[in-house]
């Protein structure tokens, strides 16, 4: 896409992005992960039951995994 502008709606804060640069989609993509596991993490620990849903997906068969596993 190459330069994105982003805003951080706590703070108002803006910042632009080279999104073109492999290393600054890798970073992203990276950090993405790590937060991903934490918040995994986080439920299991709490015992809470969550499903991952992807916008690249449908949700059905998620969801219907989940409720399978609850049985």
């Amino acid at each position: 896409m190459g330069l994105a502008q982003f805003r951080d709606p706590e703070t108002g804060s803006t910042r632009w992005v080279n999104t073109r640069s492999k290393a600054v989609r890798e970073h992203y993509r990276a950090e993405a992960l790590r937060r991903q596991a934490h918040a995994r993490d986080a439920l299991r620990r709490a015992g809470v039951d969550h499903a991952v849903i992807s916008t690249r997906e449908g949700y059905v068969k998620p969801l219907m995994n989940l409720f399978r596993q609850r049985d």
